[in-house]
C-alpha cells in the first residue's frame, strides 16, 4: 500500500467512525448484506460528503401533474411525499449507472424511512397510460382510488435488509433529513467491509 492510501484510509475510518452513531441503523444492516449495499450515482465526484436532501424534488421523466397526484396517494398510504422528498437508490450498480457517471454508497441518518415496489414490475406508469387512453371513462376520483390500491398492492415500507441482498433491480426510495455518501472504488470498499467488521 502506497504512503496516499495510508493517508486516505486514515481520513476514511475517521469519517465512518464519525458517523458511526449518526447512520447506525443502515450500518447495522450493511453488515449483514455487504457487499450489498444502497447505492446512488451523481455526474458530480467526491469521496465523501454529507448531502441533504431536497424536499422539492422536481420529476426528471414525468408530468408535473402525475408527480403531485402520484405524491399525494404515496403521502396518504406511507405519510411522506415519495416523489419530491425522496433519495432514489439502488443496490444495482448497473441500474444506477443511466443517472451519473460517478457511483456512491449512501447512509442515511438515523429515523429513515423508506420505500420500494415489492414486486419488482411498476405499473404505475402503465396504469397512468391505461387511464390516459381511455380520457372520459372514469373520474378523477375513479382514477385515483385505483392509484391508491396499485400502491398499496406493490409499493411496502418493510424488510429493508431483504431488498438489499435479494432485490437489485429494485429502486429504493429513502426520507432522511441528511446523508452521506462515499465514493465506490475498490480501495473505498475494501475500507467499507474492515470497518463494518469491526462494529
Amino acid at each position: 500500500m502506497r504512503i496516499k492510501d495510508y493517508f486516505n484510509a486514515g481520513i476514511l475510518f475517521k469519517r465512518l467512525y464519525k458517523i458511526r452513531n449518526e447512520c447506525s441503523e443502515i450500518l447495522n444492516i450493511y453488515q449483514r448484506t455487504y457487499p450489498d449495499c444502497l447505492y446512488r450515482a451523481s455526474d458530480d465526484r467526491f469521496d465523501f460528503k454529507a448531502k441533504t436532501p431536497r424536499m422539492d424534488r422536481e420529476p426528471r421523466d414525468t408530468e408535473y401533474d402525475i408527480h403531485e397526484v402520484l405524491n399525494d396517494a404515496f403521502n396518504e398510504i406511507f405519510g411522506w411525499n415519495v416523489r419530491s422528498e425522496g433519495v432514489f437508490t439502488s443496490s444495482s450498480f448497473q441500474y444506477i449507472s443511466s443517472f451519473g457517471d460517478n457511483k456512491y454508497v449512501i447512509f442515511p441518518t438515523n429515523g429513515f424511512k423508506y420505500v420500494y415496489n415489492k414486486t419488482g414490475n411498476d405499473n404505475i406508469y402503465p396504469f397512468i397510460r391505461n387511464v390516459s387512453s381511455m380520457a372520459g371513462t372514469f373520474s378523477d376520483e375513479e382514477i385515483i382510488n385505483g392509484l391508491k390500491r396499485l400502491i398499496k398492492h406493490e409499493y411496502t415500507d418493510k424488510n429493508l435488509k431483504n431488498v438489499i441482498k435479494e432485490s437489485s433491480y429494485v429502486e429504493v426510495v429513502i426520507k432522511c433529513n441528511k446523508y452521506y455518501a462515499l465514493y465506490v472504488d475498490q480501495n473505498n470498499l475494501q475500507f467499507l467491509a474492515n470497518f463494518l467488521e469491526t462494529m
